[in-house]
């Protein structure tokens, strides 16, 4: 952006050395104390700049989640990382809601620019996900002024990185592994063994007699209703498959034992021995 002052600038005024510091932005300086300066631009009518120079942490990110709640309610707000010496984790919550608070209000939140080290800093958090980070506040202004608040088509994002798609799929494992624990529960194994015998019994009196292995009652469960959901989308159908193994794999074995101590009249639970060592058989009776 023209007139605007290197890093170096930002903290040779921080540090008090030489005659007081100029406005680097021509915009007003809004705030500012001995570590944190914040200046802000209007660009359009509906688009302001933030500019921010030297740390945003703990002890100064209070000074911006103000000025930025003074502005979001009538105005996009771009915020530029390029003076930033540092940042740190209560500064990045911040962030993260603040562009929360504008998506309420139907505004936008973005950042541009940001240093090496602030680049690095995102980049090992979650606030990518979040909040788009573009590579220059020009470029960010050109997505502003492509998308108005009104229009129904996306903003450009950056392509994602690999580190990004990494985070992804380790975020989707987590996912996973909560949802196996929350099934895990006695509660939830009961609820899914009375409704494992209910379908059992009813495809007994429907076409006679019945054996099912373990690897089926995720079907004989869920197949019905999950069938719809996935119907002509072949990464669902990938995924619901993933799900399937896994629950086969944890919570069948688990129900198929607590099936056996029901000891239900027209239910036999079987474990093999000789074929699938630590599997088991399920054998329903006719009425």
């Amino acid at each position: 952006m023209p007139g605007v002052d290197s890093p170096s600038a930002w903290q040779s005024s921080r540090m008090g050395e030489g005659a007081p510091r100029s406005t680097p932005l021509g915009g007003p300086v809004v705030a500012e104390d001995r570590t944190l300066y914040i200046q802000t631009e209007d660009w359009t009518p509906d688009i302001v700049v933030i500019s921010l120079g030297g740390e945003l942490d703990l002890s100064t990110v209070a000074r911006l989640a103000e000025v930025v709640e003074d502005l979001i309610a009538r105005k996009d707000v771009i915020v530029d990382l390029s003076g930033l010496q540092y940042i740190d984790s209560t500064a990045i919550a911040a962030l993260a809601q603040l562009h929360n608070r504008a998506v309420r209000l139907g505004r936008r939140l973005i950042l541009a620019q940001p240093s090496l080290f602030v680049q690095r800093i995102l980049d090992l958090t979650s606030l990518r996900h979040a909040v788009i980070v573009y590579p220059e506040v020009a470029v960010a202004l050109d997505a502003l002024r492509e998308k108005p608040v009104a229009s129904g088509v996306s903003i450009r994002e950056e392509p994602m990185t690999v580190g990004d798609i990494a985070r992804d799929v380790a975020a989707a494992a987590r996912a996973a592994d909560e949802w196996v624990k929350r099934v895990q529960s006695p509660a939830t194994l009961d609820v899914l063994v009375d409704m494992l015998v209910q379908r059992l019994i009813d495809r007994v009196d429907r076409g006679g007699a019945e054996f099912v292995t373990e690897e089926q009652f995720y079907d004989i469960l869920f197949g019905d209703a999950g069938a719809g959901a996935v119907e002509g989308t072949s990464s669902l159908r990938h995924a619901t498959a993933a799900i399937r193994s896994l629950f086969n794999s944890v919570i069948a074995p688990q129900l198929a034992d607590r099936l056996a101590e029901r000891n239900h009249p027209r239910i036999r639970v079987t474990r093999h021995v000789w074929i699938r060592v630590g599997h088991w058989d399920v054998t329903v009776a006719p009425r």
